[in-house]
């Protein structure tokens, strides 16, 4: 299944989300569902990053810069990791 997710896309949280962080791990509510996600380590890292709407491409970018990977390692995960969020439907994805 593909999420049409590429470099060129931006992401933007939803808005029916309450959201807190405890130490290295944000706990988020899906306000509509009732539903409780629980992030931790890197994933919690590309959540804080998507405080505002980002192209994927600028978000590669700031991890590559903060963490030992390749470009290559990094854009597949977190393609899944956005893939996810999506499936989870608490963000949204537009594409230029």
């Amino acid at each position: 299944m593909s999420t049409g997710i590429n470099s060129n896309s931006t992401i933007v949280k939803i808005d029916d989300l309450l959201e807190t962080e405890l130490e290295n791990e944000v706990i988020i509510m899906h306000v509509k569902s009732g539903r409780y996600l629980d992030m931790k380590g890197v994933t919690a890292d590309i959540w804080k990053r998507l405080k505002q709407p980002i192209q994927v491409s600028d978000l590669l970018e700031s991890l590559m810069l903060e963490y030992d990977v390749s470009e290559s390692v990094c854009e597949q995960d977190v393609l899944a990791v956005l893939a996810q969020m999506t499936e989870a439907d608490i963000i949204t994805v537009t594409n230029a």
